[in-house]
């Protein structure tokens, strides 16, 4: 079993190219942590560590196996690739699908099923998820659904749930996704992001096979516990490498020129460097590379030479003059990308 604790085991890991049907699991290290949310979702978990042993049952090779929950608190977040260059994730604006290029500059451990049926009805199930794919792909625009939203609760009681499948509330849980995804009501669960990643699987495995493929309670896989969880079963999952840019261009640019912004003694900061800086460094921390490129079009008054699927408006008098020290520093550091025009 490979648990994935320091960041020096993480660069050690191959890069691999994403398939279908791979689960993600976000890793944040203290020499990569960007925010107070990684880091709260870290150290909470590092409380809940566990040698237990426990017994479960599951579909495949193995009816029973032993489970030590020893994942590691720097898993941080789970996501499953549903196309190439796209994924599904439970997020704050619930189960979502965004592009692979929007996340480059995280750093994800990638899982990959064995069982190409077992991964073919997951993707049933995560696509099915996503109200916006599910409307896309089956033509349903006018279907009307509740719930779906992020699960904070689920989230926070995650790691104080029965680990292993229960009939009854588990069983009933799953009937329940399937039942949407395959157009019998229209009512999801509200979820959290490990949570989907667990479900899709133990939902498709259910609805393919008539049988769990884990055995697992979704609801108690917090990102720590869904690690260890595939770690443990390397006759379906095996961890194949990671995926990042860690020296994703544009991120990288923008930290370079605030960070050189920051450098200089300023007597009269305009507003509108102030407003720019600050839109700018809470994107850096969210870690959306489409709202990012939207936003430097806007305040620095230039275009993107890679397609930008966002729009980022603001006021004329808000924009960045080319005279200020915070235009000029990104300027600098953007230029050498070669992804916009600079007149």
């Amino acid at each position: 079993m490979t648990v994935i604790n320091t960041y020096e085991e993480y660069q050690a890991l191959n890069l691999v190219t994403l398939e279908a049907g791979d689960i993600l699991l976000k890793k944040v290290f203290p020499e990569t942590r960007k925010g107070a949310v990684e880091w709260g979702i870290t150290q909470g978990q590092r409380m809940f560590s566990s040698n237990k042993t426990v017994k479960t049952g599951g579909i495949f090779s193995r009816e029973k196996f032993k489970v030590a929950f020893n994942g590691s608190n720097s898993t941080e977040h789970a996501a499953v690739a549903i196309a190439p260059g796209e994924l599904a994730e439970a997020v704050g604006e619930g189960v979502i699908t965004a592009s692979v290029e929007s996340r480059k500059h995280e750093r994800y451990c990638v899982y990959r099923c064995s069982n190409t049926g077992l991964r073919d009805a997951a993707l049933v199930m995560a696509k099915g998820l996503s109200h916006a794919y599910h409307n896309q792909v089956t033509g349903a625009k006018d279907r009307v659904t509740t719930g779906g939203a992020y699960s904070v609760k689920g989230a926070l009681a995650s790691n104080v749930r029965g680990r292993t499948f229960q009939q009854g509330g588990t069983s009933d849980y799953l009937t329940a996704i399937i039942d949407y995804v395959q157009g019998v009501r229209n009512d999801r669960p509200n979820m959290f992001c490990s949570e989907f990643a667990a479900a899709v699987y133990e939902a498709g495995s259910l609805a393919a096979f008539g049988k769990t493929a884990f055995g697992l309670n979704p609801r108690a896989m917090s990102p720590m516990v869904l690690e260890d969880a595939l770690n443990n079963r390397p006759d379906i999952m095996t961890l194949v490498g990671k995926y990042d840019s860690e020296n994703d261009p544009i991120f990288t640019a923008v930290c370079k020129g605030l960070e050189q912004y920051g450098k200089k003694w300023h007597f009269n900061k305009s507003k509108q460097s102030t407003a720019a800086k600050e839109v700018l460094h809470n994107l850096l921390l969210i870690g959306d590379n489409d709202y990012l490129l939207a936003a430097l079009e806007a305040y620095l008054g230039i275009k993107s030479t890679r397609p930008c699927p966002v729009t980022c408006t603001i006021p004329d008098t808000s924009k960045l003059k080319p005279d200020s020290s915070l235009y000029a520093a990104l300027k600098t550091a953007l230029i050498p990308t070669g992804f916009f025009v600079f007149r």
